[in-house]
């Protein structure tokens, strides 16, 4: 006697295609509020030189404190710097520390985890221990080691993040 049971709605791994996903976060209105801000400040970083009429680095001693206006959004600083400008540009350059750190992490820790996969063996417990002397340390420290040992740009702060 054989019989063949039918899938129940729910069963299996659990993992939601990106249809089931999207719906989920669209039903969730912190998550939705969320997503919009992010976009909203992503936006905002990618098309700083639309947005920001002002340069961010040009000072202006007469507008110095400023509140805020129409000309200036969010004031001037104690140079006579715009503060929106300032904000914005400052986004966009964080974006991207983020993109490149992200890429970098993905890169040389999908790289060594293949190797280890791959090889095993004596490979696999250098990496490891290599990870483990990593993760032991802290990381904003290490950071800031990485940082003062090769001094201070961009991309030396991608790097260490």
């Amino acid at each position: 006697m054989a019989s063949t049971l039918a899938p129940q709605r729910g069963a299996g791994l659990g993992l939601d295609t990106r249809g089931q996903l999207l719906r989920r976060v669209m039903r969730n209105r912190k998550a939705l509020v969320g997503g919009v801000c992010l976009l909203i400040i992503a936006l905002a970083a990618i098309f700083a030189d639309v947005i920001a009429v002002h340069d961010p680095y040009t000072q202006n001693l007469r507008n110095r404190l400023q509140p805020p206006s129409g000309e200036h959004w969010l004031g001037t600083d104690q140079f006579g710097r715009d503060m929106f400008a300032r904000i914005v540009h400052g986004a966009r350059i964080s974006l991207r520390v983020g993109f490149v750190s992200v890429g970098l992490a993905l890169l040389v820790g999908g790289t060594m985890g293949l190797l280890a996969g791959y090889y095993g063996g004596w490979l696999e417990s250098i990496l490891m221990r290599l990870v483990d002397i990593l993760l032991a340390l802290p990381s904003f420290l290490l950071a800031l080691a990485i940082v003062s040992t090769l001094g201070p740009s961009l991309t030396n702060v991608m790097i260490a993040v």
